[in-house]
């Protein structure tokens, strides 16, 4: 659901409580045809602020179309947000407009667009799309976090891939490709999903999959796994710390019973040191198979 936008064409100036309450701040404004309560904007957390941003950006276009992470964001992809975050549009015309137009935080890209979708209101690409796109403009690690979260949506790869067949020739179609073949609809988190970019993309020499629940772990959903021994779990950002606790905990217990040892990683840690985070599981690897040469 999105907080109730105000079309700010839509009003007349003969109402006198929208005028005022935008002159004092009670509603402002996410673009520039569409307000919103203030106190209803900062009610939000911080993912729905910036989905509440991408819907409103469109909304305010006459004709411009959501792609890439804001089209994933309304989509309700996941995307992992960060302060940096612009809304991200293109034209239906393949062109990009004038400078004076764009605005601060907006980006427009310049591309070939399929007829739009509507979302809450605003024109976007579909999922299958928004998914190419984060993975052209955004790289692997993000591409692989919107497409995992794609395939849990109903997606499938066959999806994503006539869909980029559909865009010809275009820039880092490697990465694209690369995307695909690795999504999976098992990552359980989209900061599961950065661990798996990150190991996929240190090439390790051990195998990498996930550990669906039918297969040998009951009562647990999946599980990162490699080498056949090792556990990757990271810490949701969903649970209060003593939820947390206890579901990590028993989640330790029960993989541990099904003989993994469990290396447990936070969100924060994958964002902040991502080469440490790789160095850390190579050295845990490499010390126990080296020791067990040795016994």
């Amino acid at each position: 659901m999105t907080a109730p936008l105000t079309n700010i064409d839509s009003i007349r100036t003969n109402h006198p409580t929208f005028w005022t309450d935008l002159k004092n701040g009670t509603f402002f404004k996410l673009a520039p045809r569409i307000a919103v309560r203030r106190d209803h904007y900062h009610s939000l957390d911080f993912p729905s602020q910036l989905r509440l941003r991408a819907i409103a950006a469109a909304r305010s276009a006459y004709t411009a179309v959501l792609i890439s992470k804001s089209a994933a964001r309304v989509h309700d992809l996941w995307v992992i947000p960060t302060a940096e975050e612009k809304i991200e549009l293109a034209l239906p015309t393949n062109t990009l407009p004038r400078k004076d137009r764009r605005g601060s935080e907006r980006i427009y890209r310049k591309a070939a667009l399929p007829d739009p979708v509507l979302v809450d209101g605003a024109r976007c690409v579909s999922k299958a799309r928004a998914v190419i796109d984060v993975a052209r403009y955004h790289g692997f690690n993000d591409g692989l976090i919107a497409a995992d979260s794609a395939l849990r949506a109903g997606v499938n790869k066959e999806d994503l891939t006539q869909e980029f067949a559909c865009m010809g020739r275009v820039r880092n179609s490697h990465t694209v490709r690369a995307v695909i073949h690795h999504a999976s609809e098992l990552s359980r988190s989209p900061y599961e999903s950065l661990a798996r970019a990150l190991i996929i993309q240190a090439d390790f020499p051990w195998p990498i999959f996930f550990e669906a629940q039918h297969k040998a772990l009951p009562g647990i959903v999946t599980a990162l796994c490699i080498n056949n021994a090792y556990a990757i779990d990271i810490a949701s950002t969903r649970r209060t710390s003593a939820q947390a606790m206890l579901y990590q905990r028993e989640r330790h217990r029960r993989l541990g019973e099904s003989g993994y040892t469990v290396l447990s990683f936070a969100p924060r840690q994958l964002m902040e040191h991502p080469e440490r985070f790789i160095s850390e599981i190579i050295a845990t690897i490499s010390a126990r198979q080296n020791a067990s040469r040795s016994a």
